[in-house]
């Protein structure tokens, strides 16, 4: 807060501390301190406050944000990921005057000159300048984001101007636009609505939620010693694991389910495949109980470099001896745990701050049956290599390590089959 109210006075504006937007007037401008200094976590869509004070026309500002714990208006949540490269799509925008797009490659950032650190994903017609993708990264994610709510605007800048502006003559130039657009009366006419991101929940009835035993099929514990040396434990990757995940019975994105405990499993927690960094591991774990008719199934999730690529399958095996392959493809359905985001096709699961203070995660991933009238019996877990069943993979190089936390069935009723034939 002291460094934010620094910077205001640097660029000669008058601020003041307040403690809930309430305090706001309703032509002020609510700025949010970026999270450079100290992890902060923001639960601003929820906050009828803000809401309040954007219908009656202020404009909230939103500099820097990093933790993915936060949920910024439109229901969105910074994704980590740095890029030296930040693409304008709106040119004309006040925000970029007198900068060329050139001026955001590579800023003088101690932080790998980074443009951006974190942006929101996926990409939304709200954003006016977006973060490409990159190695390791899930995908184009927005930036720079403005958008209209009641009489008010939402601004949303994860460019890290505040942490460059004295270094950097791009980043001082847009952070100066920045200000002086939110305090100014100009408006972007072509400012759309806020849109609003996915739900980070699945609708699903308590009732109808059935946890699935994975305790006779997990293979690896949670925690490892020793970084690839065969033998296992999380991804292989020695203390660069999971041994802060919760066990027993928890929720993660709207979803009940049951973690194993290794310490009363043997010391097996989860249930880890092989993929390109570790070929070493098993190729798929077989016959996983379900005997079930089910609507959907419910897979908490993560891999070990596993941005992109084909990650391996469910194969989902019918009691009339059909199966069924729910694939799993890196920055879809399933991520990197050092990279929880949201992503097309999955929710975050759990976010745990592992031993190098880095928030980590698992991902959650439905699979809607085809069939819900016909009950499944089990599904196989498949590595990308044993998933292809034949086929030519050809990225053999690029295949992530996937690992399988917890699977619930959601029990299918009778209007789901009537629904579904």
């Amino acid at each position: 807060m002291a460094a934010l109210e620094t910077l205001l006075d640097e660029f000669g504006l008058a601020c003041r501390r307040i403690g809930s937007a309430a305090e706001a007037a309703a032509d002020s401008v609510l700025a949010v301190p970026p999270e450079t200094a100290e992890p902060q976590t923001l639960r601003l869509q929820d906050d009828p406050a803000v809401a309040a004070f954007l219908n009656r026309g202020g404009t909230l500002l939103v500099l820097e944000q990093k933790n993915i714990k936060s949920i910024l208006p439109g229901n969105r949540s910074p994704a980590p990921g740095g890029n030296t490269f930040v693409d304008v799509v709106t040119p004309d925008h006040p925000l970029f005057v007198g900068l060329d797009p050139a001026r955001f490659d590579t800023w003088n950032n101690p932080d790998h000159g980074y443009v951006a650190a974190a942006a929101f994903l996926p990409y939304s017609p709200d954003a006016l300048a977006v973060r490409g993708t990159g190695l390791g990264q899930n995908g184009i994610g927005g930036a720079v984001i403005e958008g209209t709510v009641g009489s008010g605007r939402v601004l949303l800048s994860q460019l890290e101007a505040t942490a460059c502006y004295r270094n950097d003559s791009a980043a001082a130039a847009y952070l100066r636009n920045l200000l002086a657009y939110a305090v100014g009366e100009e408006r972007w006419e072509q400012a759309q609505p806020l849109s609003v991101g996915q739900s980070r929940t699945f609708e699903v009835r308590p009732e109808t939620q059935k946890p699935i035993d994975l305790a006779p099929y997990a293979n690896a514990p949670f925690r490892d010693e020793y970084e690839n040396d065969g033998k296992g434990g999380w991804t292989d990757q020695g203390s660069n694991d999971f041994r802060m995940m919760p066990v027993g019975e928890l929720t993660a994105a709207g979803v009940r389910f049951r973690i194993v405990d290794p310490a009363r499993n043997g010391g097996r927690g989860c249930l880890v495949l092989r993929g390109s960094e570790r070929p070493g591991l098993p190729a798929a774990v077989r016959g996983i109980r379900v005997h079930e008719k089910v609507s959907r199934l419910f897979f908490m999730h993560t891999a070990a470099w596993g941005n992109r690529g084909f990650a391996g399958a469910y194969r989902i095996r019918y009691a009339d001896g059909k199966t069924v392959d729910y694939k799993l493809q890196g920055g879809e359905n399933i991520g990197d745990w050092w990279r929880v985001a949201m992503l097309p096709e999955a929710k975050v699961g759990i976010i745990r701050r592992n031993a190098f203070g880095s928030e980590v995660g698992t991902f959650v991933a439905a699979w809607r049956n085809p069939r819900p009238e016909v009950r499944v019996d089990s599904f196989d877990f498949l590595s990308a290599g044993e998933a292809q069943d034949g086929g030519i993979d050809w990225l053999p190089s690029n295949s992530p390590v996937p690992v399988l936390v917890a699977v619930t069935a959601e029990k299918a009723e009778e209007k789901d089959h009537g629904q579904l034939q």
